[in-house]
């Protein structure tokens, strides 16, 4: 199709392999780079000039972040600022993968996500010549350090597979869903939209666990045995996709829907986005932040 394939990423192990899967059938550009490095992101963004770009970069486990608040910032917030900098004069559309962690959010990861839902609109508001839009979803088999993965290596050192709380319940959807619905959210998508991933009814995790044991043959409960940790730190027992208030409509795909917001957001491109340089640059400096409490005032909450 002539379509070029342009990743970005600072696992260089990671784009070795994809190259590798993938070079075969399309022509792929690697590059190792690092979201936290605006300057050299943009360098990069001006050579290749991308005309969609779909920003998944992010910490994302939960308990980690809650002990790291200052990296998932640098990395989820500033980093998403230096990718939207960059963009400017250069990229046609921009999509950033959020969650239902962003809804209400009781944790740092969420935290990050929904500053990064709010830079998003506030930039496409500030920036009309690009279209800047959000994916929301929940919880991705397959992706790196999924639940899944856990267990099959419990599984195999013939351990009890853990969970947190038999209770908590999670949306989930595989990679190839995930995919292929965010390239479809990209050719629908208009300037300042937030787009939910359609992903059924959310499922217990003890159910999963079931599932998982009978595919790989055994069956919970008498093959394998079942070991409840407790609720970690900044999870919540169940997630949603969406905040009161907002108004969730069909599209013309069947599987994705459109979440408008009560009203609009009302944060300045130039407000928020000084807002976090000041933060990036006492975080960078050593000095003593709170910054879990910094956030919440960035996006007042």
């Amino acid at each position: 199709t002539g379509c070029r394939l342009i990743v970005l990423d600072h696992n260089e192990t990671g784009i070795f392999d994809l190259v590798h899967e993938l070079g075969g059938e399309i022509t792929v550009f690697p590059l190792i780079g690092d979201i936290r490095c605006g300057g050299r992101l943009k360098a990069l963004l001006n050579e290749c000039r991308p005309d969609f770009v779909y920003h998944a970069a992010a910490y994302k486990h939960v308990p980690l972040l809650e002990e790291n608040p200052a990296e998932a910032f640098l990395t989820n917030v500033a980093g998403t600022l230096n990718l939207l900098e960059a963009c400017r004069g250069v990229v046609g559309k921009v999509v950033f993968i959020s969650t239902d962690k962003a809804v209400h959010p009781e944790n740092v990861m969420g935290q990050t996500k929904k500053i990064g839902e709010v830079l998003i609109h506030s930039f496409a508001a500030a920036h009309p010549d690009i279209e800047a839009s959000v994916v929301r979803f929940g919880n991705v088999l397959g992706s790196r350090g999924n639940v899944l993965e856990v267990w099959k290596a419990q599984l195999e050192r013939g351990e009890p597979l853990t969970i947190t709380d038999p209770a908590m319940k999670r949306y989930f959807m595989t990679t190839q869903e995930a995919v292929t619905l965010v390239i479809e959210v990209s050719l629908m998508a208009g300037n300042r939209r937030v787009y939910v991933l359609k992903m059924g009814e959310m499922l217990p995790i003890v159910e999963l666990a079931r599932i998982f044991c009978e595919i790989q043959g055994y069956q919970l409960g008498r093959d394998v045995e079942l070991r409840v940790t407790g609720k970690r730190a900044g999870e919540k027992m169940m997630e949603s996709l969406w905040e009161e208030g907002e108004r969730v409509e069909e599209t013309t795909h069947p599987r994705i829907w459109r979440v408008r917001p009560p009203e609009e957001r009302g944060f300045s491109w130039d407000h928020i986005a000084r807002q976090i340089r000041c933060l990036e640059q006492s975080i960078l400096a050593g000095d003593t932040v709170d910054v879990r409490e910094a956030m919440r005032k960035i996006v007042g909450d």
